[in-house]
């Protein structure tokens, strides 16, 4: 598929982007801060969560190809191991990204708009993820994503800034951050998808997630 007919089908201007000589040692200066950064929020308490979970679940993968995927927030597996998307939801979206040629310790990073387990696995509150919205901006700020794909709409409101989002009316697309974004400049376009999650409980829209994630795949490719 054309990836400049991809580009214009979902509203978005193709940027290119001059690739730094300096790859390797940005990777591991970008790997060393996003490190030393989450030292710091081992211990963070600003939110109710934090009284009830194992541990903090900060990102995974490779933080220097600019690749960005953000999802909820961690459940049983996640707070038990102390990695984003290792449970059951988890191995399907490594599964289908993997089948596409996408790995996660080499192609992308993926974190969470909340850090810490809500109870029950319940939606993180409005509360909870304002509080833990300062850990997602840094890591965004060392990471410089050119590209954000957000895994459901608790992922797309915590990014974008705004509760008006329907996964199933805007997946596939860009929408674009407004100006009560947390995270984000207004204006910065996020790609939206499902949240690994609600394939689960609806099969039938596993077709379409792998649909997002080939137009996904085509975007890097020209980046």
């Amino acid at each position: 598929m054309n990836s400049d007919f991809i580009y214009k089908s979902i509203g978005f201007k193709r940027i290119y982007i001059a690739k730094d000589k300096s790859e390797n040692v940005e990777k591991e200066d970008t790997t060393a801060f996003l490190g030393a950064f989450y030292e710091t929020c081992k211990s963070c308490k600003k939110c109710k969560l934090s009284e009830q979970r194992t541990q903090v679940v900060f990102g995974d993968g490779n933080p220097s190809t600019g690749i960005l995927f953000v999802g909820e927030a961690p459940g049983a597996d996640e707070d038990k191991e102390g990695k984003p998307f290792v449970g059951k939801a988890g191995k399907l979206l490594t599964n289908v990204l993997e089948g596409i040629g996408l790995l996660r310790k080499r192609d992308y990073y993926i974190t969470n708009v909340v850090k810490c387990r809500p109870p029950e696995n319940r939606t993180p509150e409005d509360e909870e993820m304002l509080s833990c919205s300062y850990i997602l901006k840094e890591e965004i700020k060392l990471i410089k994503p050119k590209l954000i794909v957000a895994l459901g709409k608790t992922a797309a409101v915590g990014l974008i800034g705004t509760k008006q989002i329907s996964p199933t009316k805007s997946r596939g697309s860009f929408l674009s951050s407004t100006p009560k974004s947390p995270v984000l400049p207004a204006g910065t376009k996020v790609f939206i998808t499902y949240h690994p999650s609600f394939l689960l409980r609806n099969p039938n829209e596993l077709n379409h997630f792998k649909e997002d994630l080939l137009k996904v795949k085509t975007l890097i490719e020209t980046l």
